[in-house]
């Protein structure tokens, strides 16, 4: 499961990037309990993320250079343009689903009700969530089989390098962020992994003493 969710991130940006989708208005019931009301309210999710300019300039780049290290041809470049298009149409109303899921959640985190009816009624959200990411990840590896398909050994050869690269990379800035979080103290490299606790003799008691 790990190895094929790194798989996914160093290729996520040439094949199979879900587009963010928009989602309709629902509505939140919070189930009744004992002297707890109904509350009813609309649901609108936070405003679609557009990529800017920018940002669009630079995943056009890292496609290109995607293409030109696997050495594509013009067919092939046709052939992934259209699996990309099928994989993130495919996927879009998995990802809004979820969307939705997670906007439920917020808006029962910010009611009125209290934390052991929030819980009652997320813990069910989150579960739906979870299946949904597992069902989206099942469709994102299906996706890089499909394009996996259309390449030459040679090509997926050199594939295999970019995933080996992309896994090395992503673990280094994990580990960089994860060392960036910690608090000073756990930097300092401790020679006793298992250091015996130390204890702290009691003051004597000066009036008994004497």
């Amino acid at each position: 499961m790990k190895k094929a969710f790194l798989t996914l991130a160093v290729l996520a940006l040439a094949i199979t990037v879900p587009s963010s989708v928009f989602a309709n208005e629902t509505e939140i019931q919070t189930m009744p309990t004992q002297n707890v009301p109904i509350q009813t309210e609309n649901v609108k999710p936070r405003p679609d993320f557009k990529k800017s300019p920018m940002q669009k300039q630079y995943m056009e780049k890292r496609k290109q250079e995607f293409e030109k290290r696997l050495n594509l041809s013009d067919e092939q470049k046709l052939k992934a343009k259209e699996i990309q298009e099928k994989g993130r149409e495919e996927i879009k109303p998995v990802m809004q689903q979820i969307r939705l899921k997670r906007e439920e959640i917020r808006k029962i985190e910010n009611s009125f009700n209290t934390a052991e009816d929030k819980k009652a009624l997320i813990e069910p959200l989150r579960n739906e969530v979870r299946e949904l990411n597992k069902k989206a990840h099942q469709m994102r590896v299906q996706n890089m089989k499909e394009f996996e398909g259309i390449l030459t050994k040679k090509q997926l050869k050199e594939l295999e390098k970019m995933k080996q690269d992309g896994r090395k990379k992503f673990e280094k800035n994990m580990k960089r962020q994860k060392n960036e979080f910690k608090p000073p103290f756990l930097m300092v490299p401790n020679d006793n992994p298992n250091p015996e606790p130390k204890t702290e003799k009691a003051p004597a008691n000066e009036a008994l003493q004497k």
